[in-house]
């Protein structure tokens, strides 16, 4: 039986954040995610310490909590309808893998398959089974630099490094808010970074997350990072 646990990575120095994460949580307790759940917690940084010391202690919360699996989320991004009534069908899929619940256009991602695979993650929503968010803590702390900034590259060095791919539900169970709450990381981009099959208000539970046999392989070298290994 899958059981959740999630954090909110919160950049409470700003105020469009401020509302994003309260339209956020209410889309949370509206679903019903507040009785559901074993834990919501959300993490504040209000001193601008960066995205990676908000996201290690959203993951510090899941390594010890007593779910199956901990779901990190931003302040920035948009839940599906039926987000909460359909996750759990969604982990089953992969149950024991990292899963991206948003993804960026990809040249391979055409739609052709219900899952994708890719070589590492995107920041908005991850999913990770509390096992191996534990190993992943340990490893990293291990392996790299602490100045990397980046919450998602570390996760993306961690999968590569040990063999493994991370995960994309098609339709995508989240949307990135790129077009209407400001970035507060100064990240610039030609175009907004935005779901190309966002589920909307479709119901996850209509689509069948046990068909895995093919996927959409996205496979990148990944060796833009390499710089911030210890090892």
């Amino acid at each position: 039986m899958i059981t959740i646990s999630a954090s909110i990575m919160h950049a409470s120095f700003d105020e469009g954040r401020r509302k994003s994460v309260s339209e956020l949580t209410y889309q949370l307790y509206s679903q019903g995610a507040y009785e559901k759940w074993t834990e919501i917690s959300i993490i504040k940084d209000a001193n601008r310490h960066g995205p990676w010391w908000t996201a290690k202690q959203c993951w510090q919360k899941g390594a010890a909590s007593n779910a199956t699996h901990h779901i990190l989320m931003q302040d920035d991004i948009l839940l599906c309808k039926h987000f909460v009534e359909g996750i759990e069908a969604v982990i089953q899929g992969f149950p024991n893998d990292i899963i991206s619940l948003f993804a960026m256009p990809r040249k391979n991602f055409d739609g052709s398959c219900r899952w994708g695979e890719a070589e590492g993650t995107w920041g908005p929503s991850i999913v990770m089974p509390v096992s191996l968010v534990k190993e992943f803590l340990v490893w990293e702390a291990e392996n790299i630099n602490p100045s990397l900034k980046h919450d998602d590259s570390r996760i993306s060095l961690f999968a590569k490094l040990n063999n493994r791919t991370v995960k994309v539900p098609f339709p995508n169970l989240v949307d990135h808010r790129d077009n209407e709450v400001k970035t507060v990381q100064g990240n610039r981009w030609s175009k907004p970074r935005m779901s190309v099959d966002f589920m909307g208000s479709r119901n996850p539970n209509d689509f069948d997350w046990t068909d895995t046999q093919k996927t959409m392989k996205s496979i990148n070298s990944y060796t833009q990072f390499n710089k911030y290994l210890l090892k």
